[in-house]
């Protein structure tokens, strides 16, 4: 079994395309925008959804708040804007001014139409390099899909070190004032519950 958060999902709601630029590459009068789909995801995410690495890496334990933000693409993405360039290395700078290194390309996945090509490209970045205060669980598991007991249970035994560190970030990144009585996951169900203090 494994697990990841991500905000928001392909085909969930909460998604929105945010428009960038491509450091050191001029921006042309009456150019249209380059636009990317965004989404925060843990490392795992895209073991857990089958998503390959075509290029560079993906994201680990090792790049957190306090190091340099990276960001991977998708291919849709790499062959729009750099259709003659290997992106990975780039520096990107987000609508916000939000900035980021290129480190990985990762395989397309339809985010809203299964029926259309027409959709624009992904930026992800990692949650524990931009943590926010909500994520939706995603859970791969052998064999038929378990109940939310069952599947809390099986969470929590599996890497019980692994889900603490994980839920003990967005803990430290959202004081409780701000976080309510609940986690910051949308399928708090499957979690262990914080102990009142």
């Amino acid at each position: 079994m494994a697990a990841a958060a991500a905000y928001p999902l392909p085909f969930g709601t909460g998604s929105e395309a945010r428009a960038f630029q491509i450091s050191g590459r001029p921006v042309h009068p009456n150019e249209p925008a380059m636009f990317a789909q965004v989404r925060l995801v843990t490392p795992e995410f895209f073991s857990v959804l089958r998503i390959p690495l075509k290029r560079g890496r993906v994201f680990g334990e090792q790049d957190s708040t306090g190091t340099e933000r990276l960001i991977l693409v998708d291919e849709t993405l790499a062959h729009r804007y750099w259709p003659d360039q290997d992106p990975v290395g780039q520096q990107v700078v987000l609508q916000g001014g939000i900035q980021g290194r290129i480190v990985g390309i990762v395989g397309h996945t339809r985010q809203s139409d299964l029926a259309s090509n027409s959709e624009s490209g992904v930026f992800y970045y990692s949650l524990y390099q931009q943590p926010i205060p909500l994520a939706t669980l995603l859970v791969r598991t052998a064999g038929r899909p378990a109940s939310a007991a069952a599947l809390r249970e099986a969470v929590s035994a599996a890497d019980r070190h692994r889900l603490s560190s994980m839920l003990n970030r967005w803990r430290s990144a959202f004081p409780r004032r701000s976080r309510g009585a609940s986690l910051p996951w949308r399928c708090s169900p499957c979690l262990p519950q914080p102990h009142s203090s």
